[in-house]
């Protein structure tokens, strides 16, 4: 039930719109772009020219650290899992002791 408003000399607050542009990423014509980048950097040292700082191999050396720190993970897990194997079997033999 809507009760009726009393009137106001102060605006109320509209609230403020969500503008939402979704954006499409391509990761294989990421690397793309950065392959062919690449290679022109390369071949432009074979031929004498000198290039300015590259960002695109920055970005590229980040990302193969980061696929490297992600097996590191994948090592942590299966450590973890073997602890909780150890700890599993070590309550199984405590609670054959003390049955």
């Amino acid at each position: 039930m809507a009760g009726m408003r009393l009137p106001s000399f102060f605006k109320s607050r509209q609230p403020k719109q969500f503008e939402f542009s979704p954006r499409y990423y391509n990761e294989s014509k990421e690397a793309m772009k950065e392959r062919k980048a690449r290679i022109k950097a390369e071949l432009d040292r074979e031929n004498g020219k000198i290039t300015e700082y590259n960002s695109l191999h920055l970005r590229g050396a980040l990302k193969q650290q980061w696929k490297g720190n992600k097996n590191i993970s994948s090592f942590s897990k299966k450590s973890n899992s073997r602890i909780l194997i150890i700890l599993a079997i070590l309550f199984g033999l405590v609670y054959l002791v003390l049955k």
